[in-house]
């Protein structure tokens, strides 16, 4: 017990850093050949993401704002035990098939995230992933 405690002050800074550059945690757990490298604009947007609960950007087409809201939404899942997050679109179908393709895609890109997955579930209309946090991304 006596390490526990002879690092703890150690964890609970590594995990507010987390929280607070989630950029460069991303940065830390990219597998050496693949991963993603984020842009500076990507950075500073899913920064403001997980500091803030909400803010107002306009972006153009193709700037990955769903990849960057799915891969902010999965960290705050990692790092926030016990939240629930939900992705609303047109559709309960199209918001399901929105997460469902952008998990796969960021789990390819760092493919570490997924010891942090407890239980995911897609099924047609339907998305769950659960996390080992207790924290659900729907």
């Amino acid at each position: 017990m006596e390490e526990l405690n002879l690092n703890l002050d150690n964890w609970e800074y590594f995990c507010s850093f987390c929280r607070w550059y989630p950029d460069l945690f991303l940065d830390m757990i990219k597998p050496q050949k693949g991963g993603l490298n984020l842009h500076l604009d990507q950075r500073i947007y899913l920064r403001a993401m997980m500091r803030f609960t909400s803010f107002y950007g306009v972006f153009p087409r193709g700037y990955a704002k769903t990849f960057n809201e799915v891969l902010a939404s999965i960290l705050a899942c990692v790092f926030f035990p016990e939240i629930t997050i939900s992705l609303t679109a047109q559709t309960k179908e199209n918001a399901a098939e929105l997460i469902k393709d952008k998990y796969n895609e960021i789990m390819r890109f760092y493919p570490m995230l997924k010891n942090e997955v407890e239980k995911e579930n897609f099924s047609k209309g339907n998305a769950e992933i659960r996390w080992r946090s207790g924290a659900i991304l729907d």
